[in-house]
């Protein structure tokens, strides 16, 4: 093997360690979970009569988003994100007081 291929090779297996193999990027839970929790959060306002707006917290669904990507963001830089499944999984149980219960603070 020349020495170019074997360079190649080592880079190749370099950029599969630290980045993982081509194709095969792992999923995002944290922002599997702001996409759940906005549409379920919208459902709990319309099931109580209510919209986006001051009184609710948050303008709109754009300024939701904007507060649970900063909200996972910090999850990520504190080394836990693995939270974000288990409030995805309280999320997406369908009720409004386990979306609420996604967000108590443990």
């Amino acid at each position: 093997m020349s020495r170019a291929a074997l360079l190649l090779a080592l880079l190749a297996l370099v950029a599969t360690v630290v980045f993982g193999p081509a194709g095969c990027a792992p999923s995002d839970v944290c922002a599997e979970l702001c996409t759940a929790a906005r549409d379920r959060y919208e459902g709990c306002l319309e099931a109580g009569g209510l919209t986006w707006g001051a009184s609710v917290g948050y303008e709109s669904a754009a300024e939701y988003d904007d507060w649970c990507e900063t909200f996972s963001w910090e999850l990520r830089e504190l080394g836990q994100a693995d939270s974000c499944g288990d409030r995805l999984a309280l999320v997406e149980g369908g009720e409004c007081s386990e979306y609420y219960d996604a967000w108590a603070v443990e």
